[in-house]
């Protein structure tokens, strides 16, 4: 049983799964109630996040140090910087709650981490930020996982209809 929910917090900490596919993973794979896979993965959601804004920067100093990766480094970051900071300027915060908080690929904590770090946001208010859109994906996923199952539910007809159906 704890294994379940092991494995839910690490799908749930993986950069391209997250949280969006934790919750439907822990709930229908695994079969942990709903409110136990979502809030797991919130968890795992705020720790990669936190990891992230941890690590990142490191990263970014160490690529700097070599030769043909600082070249690339600076050009993206420097690219990213110039297109994108009047609208961090003009929505701010809300931007990275939403960024993160849009439950779609190439969005999510591991993403947020990055513009964070990318915009200098400062550790504390990052991890806010990035945590209360990862709480609001995870809402929005639960819900779907919800609704998305009960609609199967619905559709389709209880495995015991299925067994008395005639076959010819």
């Amino acid at each position: 049983m704890w294994k379940d929910y092991l494995y839910t917090l690490i799908w749930s900490m993986t950069p391209v799964v997250e949280l969006r596919g934790s919750i439907p993973i822990g709930h229908l794979l695994f079969g942990l109630p709903l409110g136990h896979a979502v809030l797991v993965s919130i968890l795992g959601g705020i720790l990669l996040a936190a990891f992230n804004l941890l690590v990142l920067r490191y990263v970014i100093e160490f690529m700097r140090k070599i030769p043909f990766l600082r070249r690339i480094v600076e050009t993206v970051l420097d690219k990213a910087r110039r297109e994108h900071s009047q609208r961090m300027a003009r929505v701010g915060a809300i931007a990275l709650v939403v960024l993160v908080a849009i439950p779609l690929p190439g969005s999510g904590a591991f993403t947020g981490g990055l513009v964070a770090d990318i915009f200098k946001i400062p550790f504390r208010k990052a991890l806010f930020l990035i945590g209360a859109g990862v709480i609001l994906s995870a809402l929005i996923v639960g819900l779907l996982v919800l609704f998305g199952n009960g609609m199967v539910e619905m559709l389709l007809p209880h495995p015991s209809v299925i067994e008395i159906l005639p076959t010819s």
